[in-house]
């Protein structure tokens, strides 16, 4: 609900009710602003509000860019969106109701057990590392209900996508060049002995992030392609498609054919979305990447592919001893796990190990436990909302569609690196549900009018 507040008689706008505007072109309500409570709420509200949807959209630009930025959008959008709630909560006229953001008892069931992992932990420090290593829960309600109260998918939608861009842009350059100026570091020989490749990591740490986080993204632009009509504009129907096969070329560039699956399977699932050009999309994925490997690598791709292999032999043997250390680790404590001692490991290397083994050996069976029925329950609740969407309303079923790819490509990730340990990965895919499960609750709510309102 967007609203006025009305200071003796004249009306001022609150933050949310300015952003509810924006997207709608309408408000609802007016506030009456009479006693000192009243006027406290309604300042605190503009204190708070108003740098919201900056740090929204920063935090959306951020996580294809900076880490340390990333975290510090993230948390100050749950710090003051939060703060706004409670605003809300003591006025008299209320801008804001709770929601579910779906699954909520395996949320629950994740947060109880770590919890009581924290209070076994031997040292209030390892208490607050554990209690930690569940903060992604308490984000994405707190981004959940930052939509609610300033919304607007569509703009931060292309924002993301033009920085998704940027970064395979920027991922490419590092693949022929071999420089990392923000690092001041040579960046490691690609596997290609006859070619001077190298492997990139954008603005990140490790390939397995710079990866990561495309592959997650790919699928909004392919459902952007496919969901489109032929009557539309050319740029409205090839330059999505453009901008998935950057994306896709950025990806098949580091190297990890890991990597390479989990964006396969995204857009897969993607295509599966009831899509209407998908034969095209295949066959324009498998003509472009044809072209590349031949002009790239010569008349002898089969050089980079053995290369790749036996890279990928060497580092299947790191993750199968982390797996194995994580085993040991959950034998220790089988039903509610060691908390974050599973990330102190001698041996420990979250870009060789594998996701699942370390909720495992962090939360036990109870915890993964949660973790996957969480994981399953979301993907058919969004499913489930994408079949309710009308044909009409075009963006919302690109995002949702979208939401769905990229929910099994980060998942995917996830079997081949420890995705739940880097926060840009991390606030990326928590960023996605809560646009999912917003757009989810609208839509369970009735009629959405048109596909612009959220």
């Amino acid at each position: 609900m967007s609203t006025y507040a009305r200071v003796g008689n004249e009306p001022r706008v609150t933050p949310s009710a300015k952003a509810h505007e924006r997207v709608t072109g309408r408000w609802l309500q007016d506030i009456i602003v009479e006693t000192g409570r009243d006027r406290f709420v309604y300042y605190l509200k503009m204190a708070v509000g108003t740098p919201i949807p900056w740090l929204f959209s920063a935090l959306v630009i951020l996580s294809f860019f900076s880490r340390a930025g990333s975290e510090i959008a993230a948390w100050l959008c749950t710090i003051l969106t939060m703060t706004y709630v409670f605003a809300d909560r003591m006025g008299r006229t209320r801008e804001f109701s709770f929601f579910r953001v779906g699954s909520d008892l395996f949320l629950l069931g994740f947060v109880i057990v770590t919890f009581i992992g924290a209070m076994n932990a031997g040292s209030p420090s390892d208490i607050l590392a554990t209690l930690g290593d569940a903060r992604w829960v308490l984000l994405l309600y707190a981004l959940a209900y930052c939509w609610e109260l300033f919304p607007g998918l569509n703009r931060l939608f292309f924002l993301m996508l033009a920085a998704a861009s940027a970064l395979a842009v920027y991922g490419l350059w590092q693949h022929f060049t071999g420089l990392d100026p923000i690092r001041g570091i040579a960046l490691a020989d690609a596997p290609v002995k006859s070619r001077p490749y190298f492997i990139p990591t954008g603005f990140f740490a490790s390939p397995e992030i710079f990866g990561t986080v495309l592959a997650t993204v790919i699928p909004f632009p392919a459902a952007t392609f496919l969901l489109s009509d032929r009557k539309d504009e050319w740029h409205e129907r090839w330059l999505p498609l453009a901008c998935a096969l950057l994306l896709g070329l950025a990806v098949f560039w580091t190297y990890r054919p890991g990597l390479w699956l989990a964006a396969f399977v995204g857009v897969a699932f993607t295509l599966l979305m009831k899509a209407k050009s998908w034969f095209f999309m295949l066959a324009s994925i498998v003509g472009f990447f044809g072209v590349v490997m031949l002009i790239t690598y010569g008349g002898s791709p089969g050089e980079m592919l053995d290369g790749v292999h036996q890279a990928e032999v060497v580092r299947a043997e790191h993750q199968r001893a982390q797996m194995h250390t994580q085993t040991e680790l959950w034998n220790k404590s089988p039903w509610i796990g060691v908390g974050h001692d599973a990330v102190r490991a001698a041996d420990y290397d979250s870009s060789t190990g594998n996701v699942y083994f370390q909720i495992l050996a962090q939360t036990g069976v109870l915890g993964a436990a949660f973790y996957l029925l969480f994981i399953v329950a979301f993907l058919l609740m969004s499913y489930r909302i994408y079949a309710e969407i009308p044909e009409s309303h075009y963006w919302h079923r690109v995002l949702i569609s979208g939401g769905v790819g990229a929910q099994i490509a980060f998942h995917a990730c996830g079997l081949y690196w420890s995705t739940m340990t880097e926060a840009i990965t991390v606030n990326l895919f928590i960023l996605i549900l809560s646009a999912v499960s917003y757009v989810s609750e609208h839509y369970s709510r009735g009629l959405v009018t048109d596909d612009v309102s959220l």
